[in-house]
């Protein structure tokens, strides 16, 4: 339940930071920060010899290899570029991100349903987080100029608000079979 509700979490986070609110100068959690946001977790330990990420590390992944492919999808339109000059770059920046989910979500599924709903916890309290950082609200700004100049490259664009669920399989075969079968994701 909780993954089929991740992405209506993410969008109403988007349209929440769109609107404003305090003016933080707040980064993106980097993974040390973002662990401790699940109740009762201190320091996680390593990988496991196993080369296996805990509960803990693969939620702090998750959400770490997301925000950062929002950041330079942020950094890549400032100043809004022409579309046609981006557009290659933008499906570049999405393909290996989704790359990198799709690598996560292995993990993820190998898990049992209490390390899934951590790391669902882990990622939706730092998404939660996210939207009064200023990285993020510059993407929910960068994310209205380009529905006017080139709706292929909007829809790119507004498609990294919800990547995560490429670490998700079941949400992601739920909301785009084709893309789950593009990737291999059974």
């Amino acid at each position: 339940m909780v993954r089929a509700l991740l992405p209506v979490i993410l969008v109403s986070l988007m349209i929440a930071a769109s609107c404003g609110g305090e003016d933080t100068k707040t980064p993106a959690p980097v993974p040390s920060q973002v662990g401790t946001l699940a109740p009762g977790n201190s320091a996680s330990p390593g990988p496991s010899p196993s080369g296996q990420l805990s509960p803990v590390e693969l939620g702090n992944a998750i959400f770490a290899r997301a925000s950062e492919a929002i950041q330079k999808l942020t950094t890549l339109l400032d100043g809004h570029p022409p579309a046609a000059q981006v557009k290659p770059k933008v499906a570049e920046l999405k393909e290996v991100t989704i790359q990198d989910l799709v690598r996560l979500g292995r993990q993820y599924e190998a898990m049992g349903a209490a390390d899934r709903d951590t790391v669902d916890s882990i990622v939706r309290a730092a998404f939660n987080r996210a939207a009064s950082a200023d990285w993020y609200r510059a993407y929910a700004q960068t994310t209205t100029y380009y529905a006017g100049e080139d709706q292929e490259l909007n829809k790119q664009i507004q498609s990294f608000n919800i990547i995560t669920q490429y670490a998700f399989y079941e949400l992601l075969k739920k909301q785009d079979a084709a893309e789950a079968q593009r990737l291999g994701i059974k």
